[in-house]
């Protein structure tokens, strides 16, 4: 029995060391909030890859040429060719992992890099794209122009979560929240590319009809706060 009671003591005393602290000589209580906030997309930015094989470097580059040629065309009779950033280029060897590893040719690729604000557009420019001979998308991601002030945004969410918290922990125990001591941010991931990996289109057939693949910009923030805890109701 007397076990018992020992163990729910120590349960007891580790819960609420869990919740609350003493900042100096004043009791307080920790906590952490976290917000979510969910902005339209501005822009996109839009990886177009194409690839050609080749006995030798040389011929896959001359065969990869015409494809990169075709696809910045289009991209121009679209009007986008203005938006291009960057266009890379490389050749690289192939090999072939179930005979021993032994050399396979090369492959040649062309990387194209689209900034594009239309986004009610963005279908139809990846359709063509793939339509011209483009081997794969090889990454969408969308940016919101409003990102600074949705994450400061995002900070007032999460700071009033960490409150809310705050009050609940002090009410259930038996007291209520004073001043604020203090409060810091805390590292916060949200977001990120969409990505369309290794769209492949066949030649015998026409591009294929793509969806809206619109996604909205994720701004996420974090916080730990701490607020005295005034004891009594």
């Amino acid at each position: 029995m007397r076990l018992a009671q020992l163990t729910r003591g120590l349960l007891t005393l580790l819960l609420a060391a869990a919740c609350t602290r003493s900042i100096g000589d004043t009791p307080a209580i920790a906590t952490t909030g976290h917000s979510e906030l969910h902005l339209p997309a501005d822009w996109a930015s839009i990886t177009i890859a194409a690839e050609a094989r080749g006995a030798t470097a040389e011929q896959a580059t001359k065969a990869n040429a015409p494809i990169a040629a075709r696809i910045l065309d289009t991209l121009r009779t679209l009007g986008v060719a203005d938006s291009t950033r960057t266009v890379t280029f490389g050749v690289e060897s192939n090999y072939d992992n179930e005979h021993g590893n032994k050399p396979n040719g090369y492959t040649a690729s062309t990387s194209i890099t689209v900034r594009l604000r239309a986004l009610d557009r963005l279908a139809a420019m990846l359709d063509a794209s793939l339509g011209a001979g483009a081997t794969r998308i090889a990454e969408v991601q969308f940016y919101s122009d409003s990102v600074d002030a949705g994450r400061r945004r995002a900070f007032q969410g999460a700071v009033a979560a960490a409150r809310l918290d705050a009050t609940a922990i002090a009410g259930a125990a038996g007291g209520h929240l004073g001043t604020l001591l203090n409060v810091s941010t805390k590292p916060e991931f949200g977001g990120g590319p969409y990505r369309l990996d290794e769209m492949q289109v066949s030649r015998s057939s026409q591009a294929p009809r793509i969806p809206d693949i619109r996604r909205d910009v994720v701004v996420t923030a974090g916080v730990q706060a701490s607020w005295a805890f005034v004891s009594g109701q």
